[in-house]
């Protein structure tokens, strides 16, 4: 089972019988050159009991538990136990059990310079592997035996940083911003690289080098920003609003002595200018975003210039017939890609920042309850909302679906490939709902699941999952009750935008009351005109992450061609640069040469095996340069005893059935069910349209989940670690999105 679960090969095994001569241990124990329990590389863990180690690896006594310090053998704390009984070799044969006296059963089993000792043997096992170890030891007058040694397979593997390792430096998973924990692949986490600007080289091709690869998922390290005193204070509160335990878990780093003199001491601190550069750039879009007389007109120019930016691309990308030239055409366009979107930043800031104030000044001027639940109502029912949209028209796609009992009997019979897709359109009556189909994938289908990683298949590539969720939506009650249901919440908004402006002209006399009223509606209509773009972003870099696909399996089909590659998907454990020379080679020279076909072969299957031995990692939010991982949690004060504790970001109280949702191609929502689910990319919301309420492992109140969880009404609670595995599917729970917690009832 060992050799099963870490990937080794039964038939390359060979045994061997062992004869040699047994320790009479006078001590025994188990020694982790690394802490299994923090992931500290730096932390020796120590349990020792008397006599042989059947006692301690049976559980049958408790151990002595010492920790060192590695670099220094320095010993940092001592548990001592009380070990009831030991066991010893018999010189008859076999063992004998031995009940200790209470003096030697609570005496410790190891000196200080036994310890140390025993430290340097295990460091020296370690440097010899050349990964931390689990060791089995024993001791027999005085003297140390080493009985056995294998790797520690549980450890969450170290960040590999091209600013090379620091021990204090800190980094942060962009798997758990963007709400999306699998790995990814080379190809995705390069693209990631070119696409991320923040402290890169102004360097066609340069890739970022504060991000990172740990166990296969991106990271960033973040410890430049940390390098600022007001940094310091500010950015692990900015890190909460992404996904609470993330911002904790950087507060609790810096909580430790050790990380903070090391980030004062030897990190340059970090240089404005950058920063400045990026402000300048943006402030104009602002003040446009700010001072607009219409924002939707306003939002609605921004959208356009990045649709024509976009097809422009496309164009030139279809006009060039070297394969080597569209590559680095798309590569350029990455690049400067966050540069095309300022004119969308310079929009949601205002928005943001509007309500802010609107909460300030209506908490300042007004009370009550009604304007607490007007200040909700107005977050919801944003019209223009793209995954909103999509999720909306994912209904109305339902609906067509639900009239059609033959197409939805094809779709039920198997998996929904692009064949049976093909299939359906012979169906007698399917002419409409594919009219839809078509124009849906058009806008749509260039997103799917995991979308983040450009490796990973598209919708209209593999429409399994959607279909399964148009599936889910076809056995409601009422047809068309999705679209009713929004246009509730929006006209629910205005009544309450209107509401707040009275308020605000009835909190003082006359003129000023009237000024009151024109701040807050001019806040108002930012914040219902500039919000909705908050998803635009993601939506328009899936895009171009379309386009760089096509080109990408473009050239996997040409090396296919060549015999360089065997399959289409070698090409996604290539990096970006990587497949950018050797087209380059390739269009110079023809072809690669044997061995080095070979060579190039051997190290994809290499990356391949990695990639998929990553898959039951469980990646930390937050990780230091020596492996250590902060696991920070939530405060219990308040909360029912029971309670599942996460952060509430979309209010309301909901019960129903929970339905845990790791794979929608294979698991679909009914109507009043709650979601239980990972993690939720915009691919996912189109299950909103049943949920009851929604709790997510990962996220915070502005990830894509929360957004849209307040735009439907529903109820969320989100950063609630292993849900998915503490709740099962058929459990009723009770949701408090108000207070951010779940009930098993």
């Amino acid at each position: 089972m060992y050799r099963h679960k870490n990937g080794f090969s039964q038939k390359d095994v060979k045994l061997a019988v062992v004869v040699q001569k047994m320790i009479a241990a006078d001590a025994s124990g188990i020694l982790f050159t690394a802490d299994p329990l923090s992931g500290s590389r730096n932390i020796i863990t120590i349990d020792a009991g008397f006599g042989l180690g059947e006692t301690l690896v049976s559980g049958l006594i408790n151990p002595d538990s010492y920790t060192v310090d590695k670099k220094r053998c320095d010993l940092l704390s001592v548990d001592v136990k009380e070990k009831k009984i030991a066991l010893y070799t018999d010189r008859q044969g076999g063992t004998q059990k031995i009940t200790l006296d209470k003096e030697k059963a609570l005496s410790r089993v190891l000196s200080d310079s036994q310890i140390k000792e025993l430290c340097t043997l295990a460091c020296r096992v370690e440097d010899h592997f050349q990964s931390p170890q689990d060791i089995e030891w024993g001791m027999e007058h005085n003297r140390f035996y080493l009985l056995q040694a294998r790797p520690v397979t549980t450890l969450f593997p170290l960040p590999h940083s091209p600013r090379g390792r620091k021990d204090h430096r800190i980094f942060i998973s962009l798997g758990h911003v963007q709400v999306m924990t699998a790995p990814i692949s080379p190809m995705g986490r390069s693209v990631i690289k070119l696409f991320l600007p923040f402290g890169r080289p102004k360097v066609p091709g340069m890739y970022n080098p504060y991000i990172t690869e740990v166990g296969e998922r991106i990271y960033t390290d973040i410890t430049p920003l940390l390098s600022r005193k007001f940094l310091r204070k500010r950015y692990p509160s900015i890190l909460e609003g992404i996904d609470p335990l993330l911002g904790r878990g950087v507060q609790e780093a810096l909580s430790k002595p050790e990380v903070l003199d090391a980030i004062r001491r030897s990190e340059k601190k970090i240089r404005f200018r950058p920063l400045l550069a990026i402000i300048l750039k943006m402030v104009p879009e602002i003040i446009k975003g700010y001072f607009a007389v219409g924002p939707v007109e306003r939002a609605a120019k921004v959208t356009g210039d990045l649709e024509e930016s976009l097809s422009l691309l496309e164009t030139r990308c279809s006009s060039v017939a070297s394969l080597y030239e569209r590559l680095i055409l798309l590569r350029d366009y990455t690049e400067n890609y966050v540069e095309k979107v300022y004119p969308l930043l310079g929009s949601i800031l205002p928005a943001l920042v509007s309500w802010k104030f609107i909460n300030k000044y209506m908490k300042e001027w007004t009370s009550g309850g009604d304007v607490e639940e007007s200040l909700r109502a107005v977050e919801r029912g944003l019209v223009g909302n793209i995954t909103t949209t999509m999720d909306l028209e994912t209904g109305d796609l339902a609906n067509l679906l639900s009239d059609n009992p033959l197409l939805v009997a094809l779709f039920k019979s198997g998996p929904v490939t692009p064949e049976r897709i093909k299939e359906g359109r012979e169906i007698e009556g399917s002419q409409l709902f594919y009219r839809y189909w078509d124009r849906f994938m058009k806008r749509f289908g260039m997103r799917g699941m995991g979308e983040f990683d450009i490796r990973n298949k598209r919708w209209k590539d593999s429409p399994g999952s959607f279909v399964t969720m148009l599936l889910s939506q076809v056995s409601r009650d009422e047809k068309g009750s999705h679209r009713r249901h929004f246009e509730s919440l929006t006209a629910k908004a205005e009544e309450a935008a209107s509401f707040l402006c009275s308020k605000a002209r009835q909190s003082a006399p006359q003129f000023a009351g009237m000024r009151r009223e024109r701040r807050i509606k001019k806040l108002l209509s930012l914040y219902r005109g500039y919000m909705p773009l908050r998803e635009h972003g993601k939506y328009y870099l899936m895009r171009l992450f379309d386009t760089m696909r096509r080109q990408i399996l473009t050239t996997a089909d040409e090396f296919i061609s060549k015999g360089i590659l065997s399959e289409r998907d070698s090409v996604w454990f290539l990096e970006y640069n990587e497949l950018l020379e050797l087209e380059h080679t390739i269009e110079r020279n023809g072809l690669l040469s044997g061995k080095e076909t070979a060579l190039l072969n051997e190290k994809i299957a290499e990356r391949k095996k990695r990639f998929e031995d990553s898959m039951t990692l469980d990646p930390p939010r937050v990780i230091l340069g020596d492996g250590t991982i902060p696991r920070p949690s939530y405060a219990t004060e308040g909360f029912p005893p029971e309670a599942l504790i996460g952060a509430g970001v979309s209010a309301g109280i909901a019960e129903g059935k929970a339905r845990v949702i790791r794979d929608p191609e294979s698991e679909s929502l009914l109507p009043g069910e709650i979601l239980v689910a990972p993690f939720t990319d915009p691919a996912w919301t189109p299950l909103f349209i049943n949920a009851a309420a929604v709790v997510i492992e990962v996220g915070g109140k502005m990830t894509h989940g929360s957004v849209i969880a307040r735009e439907y009404g529903i109820p969320a609670v989100v950063s609630l670690p292993d849900v998915t595995t503490i709740i099962q599917t058929g459990q009723k729970l009770r949701v408090n999105g108000d207070k951010g917690y779940v009930l098993i009832i």
